[in-house]
């Protein structure tokens, strides 16, 4: 969201901007739900029945070495965000269609390790999303930022959708 403030602090506010700031904040609001939308909780319960022996460095894994990936993941989305405000409907260059579609599968690929440490259930929708993400770099280079955050944005949103209805027809809401 500063990335967002940050990029668009310049601006004129116009069309170009406000969708660029919508979505990016619609990406924002889909990284706290695969954060937080029960795994949260479910982590700590999985902490806790780790044998004491194994705790410290079950933690240092997931809190510790997944954490930097997921944070190091947030941090080259918002670079991409913060470029594609001045540039909504542009064609992005390699590097900042990288930064967003990198971003996204950095953050994801950290997410799934933490989750494969804790043995949080399944993760495969999360990992096929990393890949499409990836998949939406020419979006950026052909088409504009615009168009690559719109499909990155249906990529995580979707993919979280699936996996929690799936999670709700086998009785266990996550």
């Amino acid at each position: 969201m500063v990335a967002i403030g940050i990029g668009a602090s310049s601006q004129p506010v116009d069309l170009a901007l406000i969708t660029v700031a919508v979505l990016g904040l619609l990406l924002a609001a889909c990284l706290w739900w695969a954060y937080f939308g029960g795994d949260d909780t479910r982590a700590e319960r999985a902490l806790a029945a780790v044998a004491e022996d194994r705790r410290a460095a079950v933690a240092v894994r997931a809190f510790g070495y997944w954490h930097l990936a997921i944070l190091l993941g947030i941090i080259l989305l918002a670079a991409g965000l913060k470029a594609a405000i001045g540039h909504a409907f542009d064609r992005l260059d390699l590097a900042h269609a990288l930064l967003l579609a990198g971003g996204l599968a950095v953050f994801l690929a950290g997410d799934v390790g933490f989750r494969r440490t804790l043995r949080l259930g399944p993760d495969r929708f999360r990992v096929a999303a990393a890949v499409l993400c990836l998949a939406t770099i020419p979006l950026g280079l052909k088409a504009s930022a615009v168009f690559q955050l719109s499909f990155l944005g249906i990529v995580l949103a979707g993919s979280l959708a699936v996996e929690s209805a799936g999670s709700w027809s086998r009785g266990r809401p996550s």
